[in-house]
């Protein structure tokens, strides 16, 4: 009965859920299929459909401007054909594509997901501000929502084999992402998510099924992408001009466009969102209705996520396994993120947020809102909960902002076309070889992402066309931005492609500020400049272009490395900070025992633990241990951050602790420890040094060589019993030890706090030991590095013989605590043995077997991954 109650509420809120996103979709969209209308390219595909009774003319007729995708005249025909000239048609058919395949791609994922990341997704992603031509260039960008939805198709029956269907629906997806990358290839990021995510769905690697991945799912992938390579290349060259897209150019060319993508993400996006919120609540001249739906929205909005932020709405209980598959999907969709730049690179164009060319964002857009989505549901809290709704808040007023702009330019290109109509008919021009060069507006009036109104031959000739079928003439929108392209010859003129001469060309021009328009003849090359002067001197037209133009122009119009990097690493700077603001709000637990560090007593459960009490061994203790990602359940101190083990005590193991396999890279650890000695010998040149926790003496060897008095102390009766009999003075037992006293000039932890349950206790008996100003050199590594976040669960510093897990912040409290002073902080470099690193790095890569030539196996190489700390500090 509980069941029973349970899933009726799950249903209940589900259901009202999907009728919350359903009404944002009405309010956002019906102002859109009421007032909006074609914008540039579009008067090309609706001109066409009366230009040819025959629907195959029709189609061929797009050739060779779609010869690399040839499926994309095939929507642009049948479309056309059925809707003609009413923009409803191509909205209702564009929208239908669009939330579509947006639907179909949530529902899939919410196989490891939740309805809270439904909602996130489609709260952002169906309304794409960055990428808004691909819904309001209603017509031409039919190409990229059918592509968007074939592929979307492609993932569920992807989704569908995977769950057993069988290998015809694997077939069936490969055949429909070819379909999508013939008809527009702005799906090619997304293919990382066909290709990965076949993997959520392997319990365990092995060397077959890593075959078996490769075969089933990179391998064809690999081939329809060269498939359409050949087609693009070598096929329909053959019969015919192709206008291919790829064309990377030079290295600095490929740097500056991924550079002028990272730009559009970190700089465009942001000041767009933030200016358009500002658009819509201007107190004196913003949009009373614009203001009240904004609100509406923002109150659904609100309810909503609050309402799946409370609902246990998860498809499976939150297993670590869970967790875990959620987290792999995160980093499958980073990786598409940073595909989405490709897009730009190989066509050897720079992305932007502004105006008509913005629709190479799409992809970019999708998988942008995939990964928040993805983040809110694996991070929920109410700081994260308020940063997604201001997202979907600030998002929407972009979206409904660039609407009702396209709305304006709609109505202004029609008010236009009817003006410079009337103009020639009342003028009697001749239609025969007729040209207009016109002085209309480019973007509509305060427009806030670039919205066109005329940008091209086609569009205005078309627009001109549809006013008056009767006018048929070749016309060209110019403005004080194409000037410098405008040429004046002594038989005529011409802006970039387009060209006339003076026999029978007028200029056109219409003033947007006082909706007067007038019409001349150019009768000569004196006429042609005198028109030019005008169109430069003038005004009325032209207006302030987007936010993010004007803050390019501050930097000379072009994004730089050095500024490129600098806004990185401010951004890199602020999610760092929001990420420690976040552990520090993470919800305590109480606990029993107290923080190693500050002695708190609230904690938060980190990470699980991965093996039973009895399942441990002293095998697991062994510094040659490979079971990387294996501890014990880790504890987070609310208080000052320290990571803790549960493990109360380890001594015993240690004691117990056998490891042949350690001697066999002495050469290695000798060099490193030569390069620990160096370090503290620029502090303590000479005198007694003890080495805590010395193995097999290694540490003290080298000592000795270089002048110390040196001596140590070694848990393991097998390590210490090892350098005894090489005549290493070292005892085995740990502090405090009646065998060791000192006074000492120095002492060395290398790699050993993190291996102590009373790190506290350790440092004062150390403390105790060293003679007044004498020094403490001590590494251990770094979970707040950055090879420690990349690695996640499967760092290979997370191991079951440690169970003390620092920051730089935290070692810093505790050493200043036990009565230390720090005086030198570095990032030490470690040595391997080339078989034993390869070794080490393939437990990364299941299934893979790979043994060095012997030539090669003992050969050292330094590593350094900058995620261990030493640290040289004073006694006080």
């Amino acid at each position: 009965m509980q069941n029973l109650k349970q899933n009726r509420i799950t249903l209940s809120g589900t259901t009202w859920a999907w009728g919350a996103l359903l009404l944002s979709w009405v309010l956002v969209f019906t102002p859109h299929l009421v007032n909006s209308g074609f914008v540039s390219d579009d008067w090309s595909v609706v001109r066409s459909a009366f230009g040819f009774a025959d629907f195959w003319d029709l189609y061929r007729s797009w050739f060779p401007l779609f010869s690399n995708r040839p499926v994309a005249p095939l929507v642009l025909s049948l479309v056309a054909k059925v809707s003609l000239a009413d923009p409803r048609g191509y909205i209702l058919v564009g929208l239908a594509f669009w939330l579509s395949s947006l639907v179909i791609l949530a529902n899939v994922l919410k196989r490891f997901l939740s309805l809270r990341f439904v909602v996130v997704f489609l709260a952002l992603a169906s309304f794409p501000s960055i990428a808004s031509t691909v819904i309001f260039s209603i017509a031409t960008q039919l190409v990229g929502v059918a592509s968007i939805f074939f592929w979307s198709l492609s993932f569920l029956l992807l989704d569908r084999h995977l769950a057993g269907k069988g290998r015809l629906y694997l077939a069936g997806s490969y055949f429909l992402v070819l379909l999508s990358l013939l008809t527009y290839e702005i799906t090619l990021p997304l293919l990382a998510l066909n290709v990965l995510y076949p993997a959520l769905f392997q319990p365990a690697w092995s060397r077959t099924t890593v075959k078996r991945h490769l075969a089933l799912y990179l391998a064809p992938m690999g081939g329809v992408v060269t498939l359409i390579l050949l087609l693009q290349k070598v096929v329909m060259p053959a019969f015919m001009t192709v206008y291919s897209r790829f064309s990377p150019g030079p290295l600095s060319n490929c740097l500056h466009n991924f550079l002028t993508w990272c730009w559009a993400l970190l700089v465009d996006l942001p000041l767009l969102l933030l200016n358009s919120v500002q658009t819509v609540f201007e107190f004196r001249s913003g949009d009373p209705s614009l203001k009240g739906a904004a609100l509406l929205l923002a109150l659904l909005f609100a309810v909503l996520l609050y309402g799946v932020g409370r609902a246990n709405t998860s498809t499976s209980a939150g297993t670590a396994s869970q967790r875990e598959k959620k987290i792999h999907l995160l980093g499958i969709i980073l990786l598409a993120l940073f595909l989405a730049s490709f897009l730009y690179i190989l066509s050897g164009s720079g992305a932007q947020v502004a105006g008509y060319p913005n629709r190479g964002m799409t992809s970019t857009w999708i998988v942008l809102a995939l990964l928040v989505a993805v983040t809110a549901d694996l991070f929920w809290d109410l700081p994260l909960a308020v940063l997604v709704f201001l997202l979907i808040f600030l998002n929407l007023c972009c979206f409904m902002v660039q609407r009702e702009r396209y709305a304006v330019s709609w109505s202004l290109q029609r008010e236009i076309a009817a003006s410079a109509a009337s103009k020639l008919v009342a003028a009697r021009v001749p239609m025969q070889h007729a040209t207009l060069l016109g002085h209309v507006p480019w973007h509509v009036p305060d427009n806030l992402n670039g919205e066109v109104v005329f940008q091209d031959s086609w569009d205005f000739s078309a627009a001109l066309w549809f006013a008056d079928k009767t006018i048929n003439v070749s016309a060209m929108p110019v403005n004080p931005s194409s000037l410098p392209r405008f040429k004046v010859r002594a038989d005529g003129v011409a802006l970039d492609y387009w060209e006339s001469n003076y026999g029978n060309l007028w200029f056109y021009e219409y003033n947007a500020r006082l909706g007067s328009a007038s019409l001349v003849r150019i009768a000569n090359a004196g006429d042609a400049k005198a028109v030019a002067a005008r169109v430069a001197a003038a005004k009325f037209n032209s207006w302030r272009p987007p936010v993010s133009e004007r803050v390019k122009e501050l930097f000379g119009g072009r994004v730089s490395l050095p500024l490129a990097a600098a806004i990185s690493l401010l951004y890199g700077v602020f999610f760092w900070l929001l990420s420690r603001g976040r552990h520090r709000l993470e919800l305590p637990v109480s606990h029993s025992g107290v923080c190693r560090v500050c002695g708190g007593t609230c904690f938060s459960t980190w990470k699980d633990g991965d093996v039973l009490p009895e399942a441990v061994s002293a095998d697991h203790f062994k510094v040659t241990d490979s079971s990387y990602g294996t501890t014990y359940a880790i504890e987070r101190c609310a208080g000052c951050g320290f990571y803790q083990g549960s493990s109360s005590d380890v001594l015993e193991y240690y004691r117990a602790m056998e490891d042949p396999e350690y001697e066999s890279g002495r050469i290695a650890r000798t060099r490193q420890f030569r390069d620990v000695i160096g370090t503290l010998g620029r502090f303590v040149p000479s005198g007694r040094l003890l080495d805590v926790g010395a193995g097999t003496g290694m540490l003290v060897e080298e000592a000795l060589a270089c002048g110390y008095h040196a001596e140590g102390i070694e848990p393991s009766r097998w390590m210490s019993a090892q350098a005894r009999q090489m005549g290493l003075p070292v005892v085995n037992g740990v502090l405090p030890d009646p065998r060791v006293s000192g006074p000492f000039a120095a002492a060395t932890l290398v790699d050993v706090i993190e291996h102590v349950t009373d790190p506290a206790q350790l440092l004062a008996e150390v403390h105790g030991l060293i003679e007044p100003g004498g020094y403490l050199l001590l590494t251990t590594p770094d979970i707040e590095s950055v090879a420690a976040r990349v690695m996640g669960r499967r760092w290979w510093h997370f191991r079951l013989a440690h169970v003390s897990y620092f920051s730089s912040r935290t070692i810093s409290l505790l050493l200043q605590r036990c009565g230390f002073e720090i005086v030198h902080v570095s990032r030490p470099t470690w040595y391997f043995e080339l078989a034993y690193l390869v070794e080490r790095l393939l437990t990364f890569v299941p299934g893979v077997n790979f043994r060095l030539p012997a030539r090669f196996a003992k050969s050292v190489v330094p590593l350094n991954l900058f995620d261990s700390m030493q640290i040289v500090c004073r006694k006080r």
